[in-house]
């Protein structure tokens, strides 16, 4: 074989790859899935418009300028989402679709729903507060997520996280350590 051919070859084959494991066009994906990337797309940018008028964010050793960054950002932020509820994002209609995705990542990885909150619940602080919308994270009653439910979840960029607190999935801006959302009884 050519040089040529080899090259133009490989090309054809990374380019099937690629439209393999490309997602869905936008229009396959529910209405409810699009609102959601949409209002994720808003908060963003909001949130980036925000933390250029604030002081880099510069994650070090001073564990009080980091403590003094979240609070400036979170307090922006609350200004900024003053009508922030709970529903503005986990939408009811998106709601369904995420409490079967998690129902399934589980039952496809052998875990029953109630192994999953027991274990969120282990370490838990009961004594911490309850998270609210554009409430500050409770870090005492939150847990890291199950990497198989993680996958099952539509991607977020880099500002935001899942995390799971009992059977409630909370949408969490790591920066201002703030709830942007909440969708109770998420596990079942």
């Amino acid at each position: 074989m050519t040089r040529r051919l080899i090259v133009s070859t490989a090309a054809g084959c990374l380019l099937a790859f690629a439209l393999v494991g490309k997602a869905a066009p936008d229009e396959a994906q529910p209405a409810s899935l699009m609102k959601f990337k949409e209002a994720i797309h808003e908060y963003v940018q909001l949130h980036r418009q925000i933390e250029l008028q604030l002081p880099p964010f510069l994650p070090h050793n001073d564990a009080q300028d980091v403590i003094e960054s979240s609070s400036a950002m979170a307090s922006a932020m609350r200004v900024a989402r003053a009508n922030a509820r709970e529903g503005d994002i986990f939408t009811l209609e998106l709601a369904a679709l995420l409490r079967t995705r998690v129902s399934d990542a589980l039952a496809a990885n052998g875990f029953l729903p109630e192994e999953m909150v027991a274990a969120t619940l282990e370490e838990a602080d009961e004594a911490a507060a309850l998270p609210v919308v554009n409430g500050r994270f409770p870090w005492k009653r939150g847990a890291a997520m199950w990497p198989c439910v993680l996958n099952a979840l539509p991607r977020l960029p880099h500002e935001l996280q899942y995390r799971f607190i009992g059977r409630d999935l909370v949408l969490l801006d790591t920066h201002a350590e703030l709830i942007v959302d909440i969708l109770r009884d998420a596990v079942r």
